[in-house]
């Protein structure tokens, strides 16, 4: 019987080792500041795809949608901020859909305090809608690193979040925004 509590030891002593080698945050002593704002760009927040040819009413379109909403946690380390960023995109389809799904772009820049964008990754988020709807969202999670010296804040970065949009889609949705 001595054994029995002798294992449980050293298995409790491993485990708690290996939680302490696999987290090395433990040992990372970065003070902890706010997260950079995320917003998301107006003029980007929309996407509207139409059938190919030169119609652009109601009847032409084949998907609407866009940034439903985006979300930020961070963690500061020695060597930066590590984010991890949610974005949720929703849609519709339209009159001239053809499939019951729709793959779009959309983008993730990183802005420094002057206002310049240091990184822009685009990726794609497929909405799936099923049998007897023409909604569907989808939610995407990505984690991006801004390198900083140990105990400095990225409150004053940013995080754009928008719809990677051709220059014929940025027109589009510049006129809807004036009218």
């Amino acid at each position: 019987t001595a054994t029995v509590p002798m294992r449980c030891s050293k298995l409790a002593l491993a485990a708690a080792a290996l939680a302490a080698l696999s987290s090395c945050r433990m040992f990372d002593n970065a003070k902890q500041f706010p997260c950079p704002l995320v917003g998301v760009a107006r003029e980007t927040s929309t996407l509207t795809l139409f059938r190919p040819g030169d119609g652009r009413d109601l009847t032409d379109v084949v998907f609407s949608g866009g940034v439903q909403d985006a979300k930020i946690s961070c963690t500061y380390t020695s060597s930066g901020v590590e984010l991890t960023l949610g974005v949720r995109l929703g849609g519709e389809l339209g009159p001239a859909a053809t499939t019951r799904s729709a793959t779009v772009p959309y983008y993730v820049a990183i802005i420094d305090p002057n206002r310049n964008i240091l990184a822009k990754e685009v990726f794609t988020q497929t909405l799936v809608f099923p049998p007897n709807t023409s909604q569907a969202s989808s939610y995407d999670e990505t984690t991006e690193t801004i390198p900083l010296p140990k105990n400095q804040s990225a409150e004053r970065y940013g995080i754009a979040v928008g719809m990677q949009l051709t220059p014929a889609e940025l027109e589009y949705n510049r006129s809807r925004i004036l009218h």
